[in-house]
């Protein structure tokens, strides 16, 4: 039996030709009949400007082959700048679960039965949370998050329910069981848009949707970056699905572009991101430029995410905007952007090297919050000032959730680049625990870390809690 490739289909490969159509044509007579695709070695193919995505159900081989997706005259009014160029789409679709009872955090069960196992969404839109602050403030988005069921409506601990919801006004299921898939190979070059430097953002991408895949080897490049350039959503997104692995990958950071109605918001834009997820790990992969310039914006953000993963990794830093619950971060190396989290559960992080004075910096943007244990096991910070192990700010404003520092925070040892001492902790306004602050309604305040735990301090290095030691008077420090 001849293998399925895109040459069978019509595709040139000269970098020339469009050959959306004709690789489209081969992914749907591979959805049909369960092969593997393949792209031919040595040829280049041109994806030009579309309706719709090319849908992937079964595994993919593009080693060898380079795709170029030209973005350079999609206009930012233009609804194709949005269109994904593959969907790696699920075997089942989603579908609405009604009559769901109000739920509790921390609650077993969601009482109601599924044929499969589901990644079940439930949200309640009549409250709002991560209500940002900011340049870029906003009334925040409906409570919410992805638990992890399975048939009999038994939530898995891995992805416990973290919020009360009084009432749930929309729930779906994804399910889960997906045939997996492995896409290997293939280099992609994007030549950027040259569109107002407005927050129009681009996504002709890789869209994952799908449970259980894999992407082993892909290299994305950026071409055509000029004085102008709207922002980029994800070179490879992924969503409401479970398990996905991203490994021996290559990406490319964008370059950073003002506002141009304010010239001090620098715009995000990404090539990697995780939103409604769980379970995603980036394993053995890097960033083609350099993850201390500035100059270019941090590869990956993530919103409402459980259980993200990176591991043996170089890049210019892990973000989660409106929370993850756990992360791990080890055998890594990371950039000028450092840990920029917030959430809950466990932050593990281990045998990674920090370029920068702090390792975790709480997104001041919503609440600095991150209720639950960090753990730092032999990490290295490249230090030029003074270091920092959880940094963080405070405002006097509402973000729809009660902050929390760190409640326990272990180090296991650390190594530093210049000075022969570190905080563990920020300096903070004092009295932010408090009812009131500077004689003001206090609309935020933060629960305060309880403990702290020094395993491992093999360089003898002094260790305080706080520049702040009013604050954190009360704070337990045990030295093992």
């Amino acid at each position: 039996m001849s293998m399925l490739t895109y040459s069978a289909f019509g595709a040139v490969g000269d970098g020339v030709t469009d050959d959306f159509e004709a690789i489209r044509a081969a992914h749907e007579r591979a959805n049909e009949t369960g092969e593997t695709v393949y792209a031919d070695k040595g040829k280049t193919y041109y994806l030009g400007q579309h309706e719709n995505a090319i849908i992937v159900r079964t595994s993919t081989v593009w080693t060898g082959a380079t795709f170029i997706i030209d973005d350079r005259n999609i206009l930012p009014t233009d609804p194709a700048r949005t269109k994904s160029v593959f969907y790696l789409s699920p075997d089942e679709p989603s579908y609405e679960v009604m009559g769901l009872p109000g739920l509790k955090a921390g609650q077993g069960s969601v009482g109601v039965s599924f044929a499969t196992p589901v990644l079940l969404y439930i949200s309640n839109a009549d409250e709002r949370q991560y209500i940002r602050f900011g340049p870029n403030a906003n009334a925040g988005s409906p409570k919410q998050e992805l638990i992890l069921v399975d048939k009999d409506g038994c939530v898995d601990p891995s992805t416990p329910i973290m919020w009360d919801y009084e009432k749930i006004t929309s729930a779906v299921a994804y399910p889960v069981g997906d045939t997996p898939i492995t896409v290997t190979g293939g280099t992609f070059i994007t030549r950027a848009n040259a569109a107002p430097r407005e927050y129009t953002y681009y996504a002709r991408n890789i869209n994952v949707k799908r449970s259980g895949v894999t992407i082993d080897g892909i290299t994305h490049l950026i071409s055509d970056e000029g004085e102008n350039g709207a922002p980029y959503a994800g070179f490879l997104t992924v969503s409401h699905c479970n398990n996905v692995t991203i490994e021996n990958a290559v990406f490319t950071g964008h370059k950073v572009y003002k506002l141009s109605t304010n010239v001090n918001n620098s715009m995000g834009t990404y090539e990697l991101s995780f939103n409604s997820a769980n379970s995603i790990t980036v394993k053995n992969s890097r960033q083609t430029n350099d993850i201390t310039d500035p100059s270019f914006w941090g590869v990956m953000g993530s919103n409402f995410c459980k259980n993200i993963t990176y591991d043996g990794c170089i890049f210019s830093r892990f973000d989660a905007h409106q929370g993850t619950y756990n992360a791990t971060i080890k055998n890594s190396e990371i950039g000028h952007q450092k840990l920029s989290v917030i959430g809950e559960g466990t932050l593990y992080v281990e045998n990674t090297v920090f370029h920068s004075d702090t390792v975790v910096a709480l997104r001041g943007d919503y609440g600095c919050t991150w209720q639950g244990e960090v753990i730092l096991k032999n990490i290295t910070i490249n230090n030029t000032g003074t270091p920092i192990l959880i940094n963080a700010g405070w405002q006097n404003h509402y973000f729809g959730y009660t902050c929390y520092l760190p409640e326990r925070i272990v180090v296991d040892g650390i190594k530093l680049a210049n000075k022969d001492y570190f905080y563990v902790l920020p300096k903070l306004a004092p009295d932010i625990d408090k009812p009131t602050v500077d004689g003001a309604e206090n609309k935020n305040p933060v629960e305060l870390t309880k403990e702290i735990v020094i395993k491992s301090n093999p360089e003898g290095y002094k260790h305080y809690v706080s520049v702040n030691t009013e604050l954190f008077k009360n704070v337990k420090v045990i030295i093992e």
